[in-house]
């Protein structure tokens, strides 16, 4: 059938003639549609960013500097956009001129912040010079101060012209504020400047090169991987640089289309240049975008050179060849044109100057590729896999610095390493993305198996335990739901975030200690991680070891343990012991589920206090932490489950396990230690006493021999870790401000002291020490039933009352009369024991009373309880629950510590922790952990010994760390060539750990350091000897 038609086809000129016309005139519209197409898609955008008065350095006024512009700018005939910094609109001076003259220009924001801006919308504008990046630029200040500099802004255009702006333009806008402006305001243009690696202070470095793109929500220099991840706004470059020679660092931003740039003394170059680079970035395909424009505070001294552009660009619209846009019409182009995701740009340029070079340029979502031919050869100079870039450093976090860091990072940047080139000479672009991206395989090791292994291993562990416990479904639940709640406090920290790696609560601290201590433990090491050469003392280690061991054994990161698993872990298992303590103890099921309840949710009354001003809150207005806060204290919430493990081995006699549990508690948390040691004398001298038998007092002989073999093996110098301070905490109770801070109460207390005046002073101390038991023991209080019925009827106790209440009443006596020295609040720890066993005797109470009574106000008793104690739990969370985390590590710090751990084992110096700076941070979160709190992140997250870090630990550990903190600041100090070598050589340090604007005295060379690392934020040396 096909042959026959095909003869015929071809038999019949008349017919083949007219197929062939018909494809030859398709073929002719074809190129005359594409070659239309191709000049209609080429467009320059007239752009013209006016500074007020705020830091105007001419007699000039900006009024009219923008008129003469304006002139220029219609005597060519060409659109334009003008972006007024808010200190032209706020100026009355200023803002009508622009509403009476420009009403046909596209009028815009230019998002610099000044005092003007800040002081109407009431933000004390930061100190510093003139264009300080942490005051200049929105991504200074915090995400709520932002929004209000937004808004001030935007309202006052609108209010002064009628309408929101739709284009705004800053030489750096943040993610955030730009997904915020696009949302509220309907922005769909933003101006931001080219890449430029060393230019004014400010390094905006990794976007797309010189061409258009939709921006990520979590980066503005990454386009957008999905329509999700898109921010729905146009980002246009300001001074798109040269293909060839504008990459770079030093001199090379000032190749570019930027008048003032090319035409530099430094550089010299004319209009010729300027076309070339024309003719470059409107050739691209599928289209082309140019920016050009001048700021009015330069434009006096480059005004020539601009006419003679606009007079260029005027004179190629006219031939066709272009289209002058404002800022809005080429975005409302670009965003009907692509309404997905940015369209990939590929475009190749011969060197403007005239050498035998070749750029090319190929962008798309997942890469950027920068290559460039000479010699024959053809070399990546410059590779970014925007699949992995990170989000920008100040998504969420305010910029303290003066000077601005935002790049993406790849594996090859020859301008920060020059080193990384790599020839591909012939290679295909899929050739090269595979080279630079490899398909990541999945890999399932040994270290795999055993996690998985570790995984059922525990659920199999619960599932019996359930079994065996006999629980209830209603248990159950309150059981999940109670581990579900506590681990709040504590999976969000140590993940990656926009921010970088968040730490909600003292996570900031205390938990980057526990890693540094696991990450030094894990690899054998004995010393001291933060204050290097110096072995381990004068700590409980037992949960430290346990981390370090479960990482060892299954290749689970430490701080994935730390934070991720080993947490509700241990709120279970404290919910099913607890369960099976209680049943075991009182035989009603009524007894174990409330006992349960007041271990998860126990609280205080702290949020009496707070309700009225704060709101819930309020969980340690009386000094001691509740329940909700179990887990961010590890080591406590293990000593918790092995204190209930001990009692259920004495319930059934097997006394063995009980010794070994009891024993190593001192080295878990010492404060247990004590206590149980304590309370296991006590219960079995009434065991003797009442029953004649000696097994408690067994116990307690032998725990407290290998108590002591583990205490003084790692506490050397066990004398004075405590000292004599009667009633501190009752004290600082009534009259700190963050306590319950009643402040004529304390001035009472303390005058009554001064004048001896004995039976006054007796009832303040006894008033405060009421309010110390009522506040902290909340509806816990109601133990005190329990207990009232035990005195009354003494048959009734046995020896595990009196280990409970022994626990309980030392935990309350003991930090009514000492305090620890180095950290004197850290004996309120005791009081923490107290708080879980009255929770536990609360629910026996209540729990068997609900159980016996035949009144029909149950539900209401209950309902009571439960609202009256879960205040304290809701209003905590709120300080775990924000998106925004009080202290993160950047994602800068991150990458440089990350690749110190892989180097050589050796001691590292940092910069001392400044106090000063980290109280200026507050009102910036989240804060840089630097800016933190003196912490072990450094030790913790490079997996190095660290000459001087944490000075809170070593204060509480008791190094004497003040000799050796005056050593560090006068090596940083000195102008001594050999004593600051010396320092070096006599302490082993191997690296030099340093933020952007650390240095010491003396120059690197002069010490012998030779820069190993380097990013926006951090540098690293090693020191050569």
């Amino acid at each position: 059938m096909l042959k026959k038609v095909l003869r015929l086809f071809f038999r019949d000129n008349t017919l083949t003639k007219k197929f062939f016309s018909i494809i030859l005139l398709l073929f002719v519209l074809f190129i005359t549609l594409t070659s239309k197409v191709s000049a209609k898609d080429s467009y320059v955008s007239v752009v013209i960013p006016v500074r007020g008065y705020d830091f105007w350095e001419t007699r000039d006024n900006p009024g009219e500097v923008a008129s003469e512009e304006k002139e220029l700018i219609n005597k060519e005939g060409l659109k334009s956009t003008f972006l007024l910094r808010p200190d032209i609109y706020l100026d009355e001076t200023t803002f009508g001129f622009f509403k009476d003259n420009f009403s046909e220009d596209e009028l815009g924001i230019f998002f610099e912040v000044t005092p003007k801006l800040a002081d109407v919308a009431g933000i004390n504008y930061p100190k510093g010079e003139k264009a300080d990046a942490s005051r200049f630029f929105l991504s200074g200040y915090s995400i709520e101060k932002r929004e209000k500099l937004i808004d001030e802004a935007f309202g006052n255009f609108k209010e002064r012209y009628g309408y929101f702006p739709m284009s705004v333009g800053a030489w750096h806008i943040d993610a955030y504020s730009a997904e915020y402006m696009e949302k509220k305001y309907g922005v769909t243009a933003i101006l931001l400047v080219a890449d430029q690696y060393s230019m004014d202070r400010y390094r905006v470095w990794g976007a797309w090169w010189g061409v258009p793109y939709y921006p990520s929500k979590e980066n503005i220099l990454v386009p957008a991987q999905s329509k999700r991840d898109k921010i729905d706004t146009v980002v246009t470059q300001w001074a798109a640089r040269d293909p060839v020679n504008g990459y770079g660092g030093g001199l090379a931003s000032l190749y570019s289309v930027q008048a003032n740039d090319y035409t530099s003394t430094n550089l010299g170059l004319t209009t010729a240049y300027f076309n070339k680079l024309l003719d470059i970035y409107l050739g691209n395909n599928p289209f082309g975008h140019v920016t050009i424009g001048i700021e009015n505070e330069l434009f006096k001294s480059s005004k020539p050179e601009f006419e003679r552009q606009l007079i260029e660009v005027s004179k190629r619209q006219k031939e066709g060849s272009l289209k002058v846009v404002t800022m809005k019409e080429f975005s409302d182009w670009y965003r009907n044109s692509f309404k997905g995701v940015s369209v990939g740009v590929k475009f190749s340029a011969k060197d403007p100057l005239g050498m035998d070079k070749k750029a090319t340029w190929i962008m798309n979502n997942d890469y950027r590729i920068g290559l460039i031919e000479e010699g024959g050869k053809t070399f990546v100079r410059d590779f970014r896999n925007y699949k992995e870039t990170l989000p920008e450093p100040f998504l969420l976090a305010s910029n303290l610095r003066a000077d601005l860091r935002v790049e993406t990072f790849g594996p090859v940047d020859t301008t920060r390493n020059p080193n990384s080139s790599v020839d591909v000479t012939g290679m295909s672009e899929d050739a090269i993305v595979s080279k630079f991206m490899p398909q990541k395989g999945i890999k399932f090791g040994l270290k795999d198996i055993w996690r998985v292994l570790l995984g059922l291993g525990f659920l199999t562990a619960v599932s019996k335990m359930k079994d065996k416990i006999k629980i209830d479904k209603k248990s159950l639940l309150l059981i999940i739901l109670g581990s579900v709640t506590w681990s709040l406090t504590m999976v969000k920290s140590g993940m990656l975030y926009a921010f970088g790696m968040g730490f909600w609560g003292p996570n900031g601290h205390d938990g980057v200690w526990h890693i540094a201590l696991a990450e030094s433990l894990a690899k054998g090491s004995l010393d001291m991680p933060v204050f290097a050469s110096e072995a381990l003392k004068n700590y409980h280690l037992g949960f430290d070891l346990l981390l370090a061991f479960l990482h060892r054994v299954t290749g689970v990161p430490i701080l994935n343990l730390y934070f991720q698993i080993i947490p509700p872990i241990l709120a279970l298992l404290l919910g099913l012991l607890t369960y099976k303590f209680v049943l075991a103890w009182r035989g009603s099921k009524a007894a174990a589920l409330w006992a349960t309840f007041f271990v998860y949710f126990g609280g205080s009354f702290g949020w009496v206090v707070t309700l009225v001003k704060e709101g819930f809150g309020g969980e340690s207005k009386f000094w001691a932490q509740q329940a909700i806060s179990t887990l961010i204290n590890p080591p406590f919430a293990l000593s918790l489950v092995l204190i209930l493990a001990g009692l259920i081995f004495l319930q059934k006699k097997k006394l063995l396990f009980a010794i070994l549990i009891f024993g190593i508690l001192i080295q878990i948390k010492a404060y247990a230690g004590i206590l149980v040691l304590g309370g296991l004398f006590l219960a079995g001298i009434y065991e003797y006493w009442s029953k004649m038998t000696s097994s408690n007092l067994k116990v307690f002989a032998s725990s407290f021999l290998i108590s002591l073999v583990l205490f003084f093996a790692l506490t050397p110098s066990a004398g004075g870790l405590l000292f004599f301070k009667p009633f501190w905490f009752l004290e600082t109770m009534m009259g700190l401000s963050d306590r319950v801070g009643w402040e004529r109460f304390y001035s009472a207390m303390t005058n009554y002291k001064l004048a001896g005046n004995w039976p006054k002073l007796v009832l303040a101390y006894l008033t405060a020490f009421a309010i110390f038991i009522v506040g902290n023991f909340g509806t816990r209080i109601i133990k005190g039933f329990l207990v009232f019925d035990w005195i009354k009827n003494p048959k009734k106790v046995s020896a595990t009352e009196i280990f409970l209440l022994a626990i309980i009443g030392a935990g309350v006596v003991i930090p009514m009369f000492f305090l620890q020295t180095g950290a004197a609040w850290n004996t309120i720890q005791f009081t923490y024991y107290s708080l879980f066993f009255s929770g536990i005797l609360a629910g026996v109470f209540l729990g068997e009373f609900l159980e016996k009574s035949k009144t029909k106000l149950k539900g209401i008793i209950a309902g009571a309880v439960i609202v009256l104690t879960l205040p304290t739990t809701l209003g905590s969370l709120r300080h775990y629950l924000p998106q925004r985390a009080p202290a993160r590590l950047p994602n800068e710090e991150l990458a440089a510590l990350g690749f110190l751990s892989t180097q050589p084992e050796g001691i590292v110096l940092t910069y001392p922790f400044d106090q000063q700076k980290a109280k200026a941070a507050e009102s910036s979160p989240p804060r840089p952990l630097y800016l933190y709190e003196s912490t072990a992140y450094v030790a913790a997250f490079s997996r190095k010994p660290v000459f001087l870090e944490d000075e809170v630990n070593l204060d509480i550990t008791r190094y004497n760390w003040g000799e050796r903190k005056l050593e560090v600041e006068k090596f940083y100090a000195t102008a001594n060539k050999d004593v600051a070598r010396e320092f070096l050589t006599k302490n082993n340090i191997a690296y030099v750990y340093w933020l952007k604007g650390q240095r010491a005295y003396l120059g690197e060379g002069q010490l012998g350091l030779v820069k190993m690392f380097e990013n926006s934020s951090v540098d690293i040396y090693k020191v050569e000897y």
